[in-house]
């Protein structure tokens, strides 16, 4: 069961509740939606009756569900609070009832829930917030419901009583080295992990008020656990800090939005070295009034001001390529957000704008990534509260007129307007479209299955928007951006290699500097992928970036489409690629540039290609390899 926690899950939820709550109104029984419908467990459970709509959980296999169902409670729905004190989430909840249902969502489509649930021992989930907890009593003394404390963060629902509130945060499910960072009642609630180029934290932790102390130990306790195993960045939403802020004008939990890291780890800057300057110098992020000691990167959802997992986890390098074992780690783990595009440990809302541009633009929306990414980020840092804008469905006269239309929390999907145009297969053609655009280290997951084109600004959107759009990873001691260093061609003149091939195409011609092409076996005799080539440089390389030359062959348009790149010293420990490519676009003869997300020294390099198509496709009985020319590249110095 997933937990999903950007705005989008709320219409999903949304729609979830109103398909429910329609039926007729002389109907005594309310009969939840089947596993047809939504592919989905019947569900049990009402959730979050309050002001945010906070932490719905829904979907299969989420082990939050699993805990609570091991103890003998249910799955779950969000309702929305009885006292609503949003008026832009009351307009888009009446708005969304009246879309889907024909008319406004009625007390009586309530109260059948409200029975429903009743049958089934409904448990409830809900952060310690005073507003939710003010919308937790009004639900009860409208439905005569008591809540009765149970697991952290869960509490049981009966007939007749009042609120009890939940303790903050749930529980942390840890299976294999985890290593437990903070305890409450004797079970873990902070855990941190050691991935092979990464550090994830689990956090089961809520922001709740009048606690400062508490969170601040928390934060700090995860923080340094993360900088002890020598990670990079530790994930922050800077939307957070000014949230704290606003909560110290009600008397609440806050903390200064300019001084939070430097007050928390004084010597975190020292500590991380010198990537932090280059990041800086590379994003033009942190300067000026409004540089902070660390640079914060994006977590979290900015729309809702207190949700679980602020502080998601810590990179040390390896962006993306641990993002499945990461979003799986966090999984096994009960991490709140580790089933939303904008707070899992290595996704970001910027890298989701990003791909959802670029899915658009190759579903036919011209120049979605020009309309889109480019301007919404000038855009955000003009209009602090804006949010997002929807380049698919608006007109050029109306992206010109925007601007002056801004308005905090208005925000809307690509996936809408490629709804428009693609109808109820919208979603299965995003995904087809996505997997051709993502690189192969970055695979489809059940984490990333809905949510990964949420388009909702955060206002350092910039930092990932750079990441991606200009191709380069920043590391616990490197930045590989292209143009950030100078390079040097690898004189092939030593070369020797092997690998899969042709008696009359051999591996040598991949680096002979002559106009032919090396190939591997074709026809019923062509060797099965992956086919792996070897290259012996004779002496070390630091090798930064490769040229490919698919071969010239306008006719049979034979061209790589998913390859892997290693560099090692000794032939036999190859560990992690250093780059990835994909290309499952129509054939072209251009060169193409593969830049490297890690810069690794080593006398042997070698091409793994899993993919290669023939016109336009893997041909299955005939699964060569073909290309005209590699060109090897090292690294030599930082401009």
């Amino acid at each position: 069961m997933k937990i999903f926690t950007h705005r989008s899950s709320w219409l999903m939820a949304l729609a979830m509740v109103a398909g429910l709550a329609s039926c007729n109104e002389d109907e005594e029984k309310f009969i939840p939606p089947g596993e047809d419908k939504f592919d989905m467990a019947p569900l049990h459970v009402l959730n979050d009756v309050s002001q945010y709509w906070n932490t719905s959980l829904f979907g299969p296999g989420n082990g939050f569900a699993d805990f609570l169902e091991a103890e003998n409670q249910y799955q779950t729905i969000s309702l929305p609070a009885m006292e609503r004190t949003d008026p832009s989430a009351t307009n888009l909840w009446n708005v969304y009832m009246n879309t889907e249902l024909n008319r406004p969502y009625s007390e009586a489509d309530m109260a059948r829930v409200v029975g429903y649930s009743k049958e089934k021992s409904v448990a409830i989930y809900a952060m310690n917030d005073g507003d939710q907890l003010d919308n937790l009593n009004a639900f009860t003394k409208k439905f005569n419901f008591e809540f009765e404390q149970g697991p952290v963060g869960a509490v049981s629902l009966k007939a007749g009583g009042s609120v009890t509130p939940a303790n903050g945060g749930f529980f942390l499910k840890l299976e294999g080295d985890w290593e437990i960072l903070a305890e409450a009642g004797g079970k873990p609630v902070v855990a941190i992990k050691q991935m092979e180029r990464s550090v994830v934290i689990a956090s089961g932790i809520d922001i709740f008020s009048n606690r400062k102390a508490e969170n601040v130990a928390f934060f700090k306790t995860m923080a340094e656990g993360a900088l002890d195993k020598g990670a990079a960045f530790v994930s922050l939403s800077p939307k957070n800090t000014v949230a704290f802020d606003s909560k110290l004008e009600e008397g609440k939990f806050s903390l200064s939005s300019a001084s939070y890291i430097a007050d928390l780890l004084p010597d975190a800057k020292e500590r991380l070295g010198e990537v932090f300057t280059e990041l800086q110098t590379q994003t033009g992020y942190g300067e000026g009034a409004d540089a902070l000691d660390i640079s914060l990167m994006p977590s979290g959802d900015p729309l809702s001001e207190f949700e679980n997992g602020y502080l998601v986890g810590a990179y040390a390098g390896g962006f993306p390529a641990d993002n499945d074992q990461m979003t799986f780690e966090l999984g096994k783990a009960l991490h709140q957000w580790s089933g939303a595009s904008s707070g899992e440990a290595l996704d970001s809302l910027g890298l989701s704008t990003y791909v959802s541009a670029m899915v658009a633009e190759n579903m036919g929306v011209a120049n979605a990534v020009d309309r889109f990414v480019k301007p919404i980020i000038e855009k955000a840092k003009a209009h602090p509260d804006y949010q997002a804008y929807d380049p698919v469905t608006m007109s050029e006269e109306e992206l010109k007129a925007f601007p002056q239309e801004v308005a905090e929390g208005k925000y809307l999907e690509v996936i809408d307007g490629l709804r428009a145009k693609y109808g109820d297969d919208a979603v299965m053609k995003f995904h087809e479209k996505k997997k051709e655009i993502l690189p192969a280290g970055y695979k489809v997951t059940p984490h990333d299955l809905t949510w990964i084109w949420g388009n909702t600004l955060d206002d350092k959107v910039a930092v990932f928007e750079a990441f991606k759009s200009k191709g380069y990873s920043v590391n616990a001691d490197q930045v590989t951006m292209p143009g950030s260093y100078n390079d040097e061609f690898v004189d092939p003149d030593k070369f020797t290699s092997y690998g899969p091939q042709h008696s009359s195409y051999p591996t040598k011609r991949l680096y002979d500097g002559r106009y032919d092409f090396w190939h591997t076996v074709w026809g019923s005799s062509a060797p099965p992928f992956p086919h792996e080539v070897v290259i012996d440089m004779k002496e070390a390389k630091k090798l930064a970036y490769i040229k490919y030359y698919p071969r010239n062959s306008t006719s049979l348009k034979d061209h790589l489409t998913e390859a892997e790149f290693y560099v090692s010293d000794d032939e036999q420990n190859w560990g992690e690629p250093v780059g990835v490519f994909v290309w499952r676009k129509a054939y072209t003869k251009d060169t193409k540039d593969i830049y490297f997300t890690k810069f690794k020294t080593g006398r042997y390099f070698k091409m793994v290609i899993r993919e290669f198509w023939r016109r336009g496709k893997v041909d299955p009985n005939n699964t060569f390899s073909c290309i005209a020319e590699l060109q090897l590249f090292e690294f030599k110095s930082y401009k």
